[in-house]
């Protein structure tokens, strides 16, 4: 399965130890990680200017991240459908400010070309 994890989710998984660090474990391990380019551009800004991790490391984590998972380039449509994991908590992915969460994803799967099985 293809998944796709938010810029907070990998903030959290490198951040912290806990729920969205065993998600991207698993991820990695058992899925094909989908990340954007705008994600790991945000990535690497959070990390370096709100957590005070070191650029070197930052960049290392982007280029973990790389090597690791499909990276969908801004305007690039996603080759295969793309399951997007919903999890309680909001870990996974965010409303997108839209007070139906549902309502919100569809909305924002559409407009990256994202299909939601």
């Amino acid at each position: 399965m293809r998944v796709f994890l938010d810029t907070n989710v990998l903030v959290a998984a490198f951040a912290t130890r806990g729920f969205c660090e065993d998600v991207l474990r698993i991820t990695l391990a058992e899925h094909e990680l989908v990340v954007g380019e705008t994600v790991l551009t945000e990535l690497e800004r959070i990390l370096v200017h709100k957590l005070h991790v070191p650029v070197t490391q930052a960049k290392t984590v982007s280029t973990f991240l790389r090597s690791q998972a499909d990276v969908i380039k801004p305007g690039m449509r996603a080759s295969a459908s793309l399951k997007l994991w919903q999890v309680l908590g909001g870990c996974l992915l965010k409303t997108f400010g839209q007070p139906d969460f549902n309502d919100g994803l569809a909305s924002y799967a559409q407009s990256t070309g994202f299909l939601i099985q």
